[in-house]
């Protein structure tokens, strides 16, 4: 099955305004520039209002990706376990991403990020691993994504957001409704665009705005 993800190359080409408060400018203006050094960003994001001492400032940004993406050999062999095949294909496409919404900037990790934080854990488990973490919210530690596999050898692969603490098989007890967040990777990416980050519960953000407001 071929999964489409135009809707995410949209948010690529797309430019978008948004008002930033205090701090929260720090993290559509310096973020692009800090995953992606080696992109030529055109000048974007940058400020269309408001000066350096204002409370407030409008900012014109995107969503930032590097490509080509890879098949994430590496990742399955460390695994010992099949990707699920809509991550995999998004990796194809690209290789690291930050997608900008109204929440706090999320950074889909490269193949790199992702074995980097498994290896920390990956010798304590001999057996398939069924979760990793794929992404965070960017600078703002606390809360990650990951990919969870309900049933040992097949199944299906759920968006959970959790903890640094969580691994391999945490969510087995009971208390998986807690983490789940959608059915499938394509279908979290694709609501979380669609709803442009907002309610996000995990930032205490309400469905009436986030951190950053459109203009």
């Amino acid at each position: 099955m071929k999964f489409d993800y135009g809707f995410f190359e949209e948010t690529l080409h797309s430019l978008r305004r948004l008002r930033a408060y205090s701090i929260d400018k720090s993290y559509l203006l310096d973020a692009p520039g800090l995953v992606f050094p080696e992109m030529e960003l055109q000048g974007i994001p940058r400020v269309v209002e408001g000066g350096e001492d204002d409370p407030s400032q409008v900012i014109e940004t995107r969503s930032y990706a590097r490509t080509p993406g890879s098949e994430l050999a590496k990742l399955e062999s460390t695994l010992l376990n099949s990707i699920p095949e809509d991550f995999l294909e998004f990796h194809r496409l690209y290789d690291e991403a930050l997608l900008t919404t109204q929440t706090y900037p999320i950074h889909l990790w490269n193949e790199a990020r992702i074995l980097e934080e498994i290896e920390m854990w990956r010798d304590n488990y001999t057996y398939p691993l069924r979760f990793f973490r794929f992404a965070d919210y960017w600078d703002n530690y606390g809360f990650y994504y990951g990919l969870w596999q309900a049933e040992p050898g097949g199944g299906e692969w759920r968006v959970v957001i959790c903890h640094h603490s969580i691994r391999d098989d945490d969510l087995d007890h009971g208390r998986e409704d807690e983490y789940i967040l959608a059915p499938s990777f394509y279908e979290w990416l694709k609501d979380f665009i669609a709803r442009d980050g907002i309610p996000d519960p995990y930032q205490e953000i309400g469905p009436e705005g986030g951190y950053l407001d459109p203009v």
